[in-house]
């Protein structure tokens, strides 16, 4: 049976299972030329069915060791290049559970692992371009902001304004922030960084990304731009599940977690 168009099966359960996971669900699709209209054949019946069971299987344990390596070169990142731990995250700025990470679980994150030079922390897009139709261009508009050295003062603006995701907030973000405003007006018009965006949804496909937030924990390569992934971390979780996961691959390192032995204590 349909529902608006929707398998009802599907209506009902993803967003019982998103709760659950506390991700938000939709589809990134790497394709522009896709529509969440068409009409769904047999096969993306069964995609869906294997992303529905994907995300059941993590709702019952958010944390999942896996074996992957991940390029970065060019993402944003936050901390130390040196730090002898990644923390990577797929993020949408119009999903309710990134903006709750972003203001409740990342400021403790970043006073005692990355000001203390434990943990990067790497920023990659993953737009739900089907659900939310303003989150590409605010992902387009974080990275035009980037390239005036602003991109975590606009990723912050960006979720405290929810509200003001078209153009016109866009631009008065950009402005609040003091950017030249015709470098940025003119990126955000031009779409200018839209390829990378797409790659980075490309890339949490082929990952398994099926909501945001989504992350991946391993340790950098060697100056190649790849992180060595061996955990992954699906949705909005609470800071002692992060303390937890990142301490275990700090000792794996040989580095003393902020708790062991004081903040003072940084890598050795």
């Amino acid at each position: 049976m349909w529902l608006n168009g929707i398998p009802i099966w599907r209506s009902l359960t993803l967003p019982l299972v998103a709760g659950l996971l506390a991700v938000c669900v939709g589809t990134a699709s790497a394709d522009p030329g896709v529509s969440s209209a068409d009409a769904l054949s047999q096969e993306d019946i069964a995609r869906e069915r294997e992303a529905l069971l994907q995300l059941m299987s993590a709702a019952r344990s958010p944390v999942a060791s896996v074996a992957v390596e991940i390029d970065v070169t060019g993402a944003a990142t936050l901390g130390a290049a040196e730090a002898p731990v990644v923390l990577v995250e797929f993020a949408d700025y119009e999903c309710g559970f990134c903006r709750r990470h972003q203001f409740t679980v990342m400021p403790p994150l970043i006073e005692e692992y990355l000001d203390t030079g434990r943990v990067q922390y790497v920023f990659l897009e993953f737009p739900a371009v089907d659900r939310n139709p303003q989150a590409l261009s605010a992902a387009n508009a974080a990275r035009c902001a980037g390239d005036q050295g602003k991109y975590q003062e606009m990723r912050e603006s960006l979720y405290r304004n929810p509200y003001s995701l078209d153009a016109a907030g866009l631009v008065a973000q950009g402005n609040a922030l003091g950017l030249e405003p015709a470098a940025y007006t003119a990126c955000i018009e031009a779409f200018a960084h839209e390829e990378t965006i797409r790659a980075h949804m490309a890339l949490g496909q082929q990952l398994g990304v099926r909501g945001t937030p989504f992350f991946f924990l391993g340790q950098p390569g060697d100056d190649d731009g790849r992180v060595h992934v061996h955990r992954r971390i699906a949705g909005a979780q609470p800071l002692e599940l992060f303390r937890t996961e990142i301490d275990v691959a700090l000792k794996a390192q040989g580095t003393l977690p902020p708790h062991a032995g004081g903040l003072s204590q940084g890598p050795r």
